[in-house]
């Protein structure tokens, strides 16, 4: 059963790892993810009260610009923030949808995630630096993936790639224009609107890494921030595929737990 899920979860979810940004591996560290981004689990070095590079942040409503932006972001995250991260993405005959609620440590991220595609679910517990994978998001039973197969490294780089820090020193690597499009609301809650262009070479260079084939020299990202200075969304499009994160419930009390095994 185990090597039946773990195949599955390789070829029907982690393919959209061939995409850009957002949650998914290797396109997300060049553009932000390269939108979410990369591979050391800590958010240590965002904790509150630590602005990034040291830029003085602007206190002006919806006013930051390519110099204060990133460390008003990495200064608004304390290194136990916890998320609900939400992701749609379409496009290129691919359709998958994620909802996942995660806790950062200063040692790594545990997560709770779903995925649907058409016809097909999956789900992924993160805990106690261990993996555990569902075919079914209703069920109760989970099997373990173990630390030697091959299938736990492949997951263990894309559970990395929800990693803040990364994201956030990718995009400020390749960061090459922000515009401040002004104050709109998503929900009822007023956010800050900017579009950012990403150099995905950059960015990719942060990471000690080079952009995967078929990336564009660069990706244009629609970023909505909180009064607070907290990710409320991105979104972007690129090579006919269109993606959108919404994050929300920042820093509420989670429990994430190792789930009953097969």
């Amino acid at each position: 059963m185990s090597v039946r899920i773990a195949r599955d979860y390789r070829e029907r979810h982690w393919r959209i790892a061939d995409v850009p940004p957002l949650t998914l591996g290797e396109h997300m560290r060049p553009a932000v993810l390269g939108m979410f981004v990369p591979v050391t689990m800590a958010l240590g070095a965002c904790a509150a009260g630590n602005g990034g590079d040291g830029a003085e942040v602007s206190e002006e409503a919806c006013g930051y610009d390519q110099r204060t932006l990133m460390p008003a972001i990495e200064a608004a995250i304390p290194s136990d923030a916890t998320a609900r991260m939400t992701m749609e993405m379409s496009g290129a005959g691919m359709e998958v949808a994620f909802d996942a609620v995660i806790a950062y440590t200063p040692t790594g991220a545990e997560m709770e995630l779903t995925s649907h595609t058409p016809g097909e679910e999956f789900a992924l517990v993160v805990a106690d630096n261990r993996f555990f994978i569902s075919d079914s998001s209703s069920s109760s039973m989970y099997q373990e993936i173990d630390s030697s197969d091959p299938a736990a490294a492949q997951l263990r780089n894309q559970v990395a790639s929800m990693d803040l820090t990364s994201t956030f020193a990718a995009w400020n690597a390749g960061l090459e224009n922000v515009e401040q499009v002004g104050e709109e609301e998503i929900d009822g809650e007023r956010v800050c609107h900017y579009s950012l262009r990403v150099n995905t070479a950059e960015a990719a260079a942060a990471e000690g890494e080079s952009p995967p084939g078929g990336m564009p020299e660069t990706i244009n990202y629609e970023l909505f921030l909180t009064m607070e200075d907290l990710m409320r969304r991105v979104r972007f499009e690129m090579n006919g595929i269109k993606a959108e994160m919404n994050a929300s419930n920042w820093n509420e009390p989670v429990d994430i737990k190792v789930p009953r095994r097969r």
